[in-house]
């Protein structure tokens, strides 16, 4: 099971502010290295029509040419999918939550959430969860169209789980269902039973909600082979960057469907969330912190300083609501 991993570098802060990113990995393949995101550069075109926009705020759903990174060792990363297009400012009601169990609270369909479920909750099925999201139609990503419509297909088992986990749950990741790039993130955030706003704040630090979003260049060549790619390659991939040198047989769906991305990193959310690493994360782990599981997506640790600075930019992104602001 993962272990050792404060062999790694911590990740710099990007041009952007945002914090570069590792996965969590197991120690067979060291040497993991951060990213750092290039800026976008000035605002995005900000218009539509006025009743698409009208029906956007009503519903409040709030939710491709390459892009240049700099890895920190001064390599040029190719990332797909800096957008240019226009995009809508989304103004959020107060939130009135829905609970992702099967009993939903009392809320309109304008200002229904998806919140954390705890530690041992039942989790609802894709098809319950496929009917409760709030579709809108409104896709800020429309480079991200092939990957939403595309499903994934089950087979992989969640890294570093205990096995008990990953017999109760690992059948159910399948990314089987299409969509807008919000309405995935719904219906993932419903299913594995975490807040959606939460989950959206992840993929802006992440991929800035970008599938094609490309991750962790390496040169290690034994790296490479697990995903049958040749030295150099990528390892990370997706909207929340899955990287599938570690989390073994996601590779090459995460990258090809948003669904089946999203659907994969909850479930190892959850995993940790309920307390399936409780075999080789250290350092305090325990079931039941949200914020926790989140630093360590991205550390491979608990709470160590890669991990908090995470959770800071991921609380950033979620405090400023980004994917409902123009420049989004």
């Amino acid at each position: 099971m993962p272990s050792g991993c404060a062999s790694q570098k911590h990740g710099e802060p990007s041009i952007s502010g945002n914090l570069t990113h590792k996965r969590a990995f197991r120690p067979a393949h060291p040497g993991r290295r951060a990213i750092v995101r290039l800026a976008m550069a000035g605002l995005l075109a900000f218009g539509c029509a006025s009743s698409v926009k009208a029906e956007l705020l009503r519903l409040d759903s709030a939710s491709a040419g390459p892009q240049t990174e700099a890895s920190e060792n001064g390599k040029e990363r190719l990332a797909a999918g800096l957008d240019r297009s226009p995009s809508f400012t989304v103004v959020a009601e107060a939130d009135k939550a829905i609970s992702t169990g099967n009993t939903a609270q009392p809320a309109g369909s304008s200002s229904q959430r998806f919140l954390t479920l705890p530690p041992g909750a039942k989790l609802p099925s894709d098809s319950v969860c496929a009917a409760k999201v709030r579709r809108t139609g409104w896709e800020p990503r429309p480079q991200n169209t092939a990957a939403n419509q595309t499903r994934g297909r089950p087979g992989a088992a969640i890294d570093g789980a205990d096995p008990s986990f990953n017999k109760r749950y690992g059948t159910r990741v399948e990314g089987n269902f299409v969509g807008t790039t919000d309405e995935i993130i719904q219906w993932a955030a419903c299913k594995w039973g975490f807040s959606e706003d939460i989950t959206r704040a992840r993929a802006m630090q992440e991929s800035h909600w970008r599938q094609s979003q490309l991750g962790d260049k390496t040169d290690n060549p034994a790296a490479c082979t697990t995903i049958a790619q040749a030295a150099p390659c990528w390892q990370s991939y997706g909207i929340l960057q899955v990287k599938g040198t570690v989390h073994e047989d996601t590779y090459p769906a995460a990258r090809d469907s948003t669904a089946y991305n999203v659907d994969y990193a909850l479930a190892w959310l959850r995993a940790c969330y309920e307390g399936a690493f409780s075999d080789w994360m250290g350092n305090g782990y325990r079931a039941g912190d949200e914020w926790g599981c989140v630093g360590a997506w991205y550390s491979g640790n608990w709470y160590d300083s890669g991990a908090r600075k995470y959770i800071d930019g991921v609380k950033r992104h979620l405090a400023n609501r980004a994917w409902t602001q123009a420049e989004f």
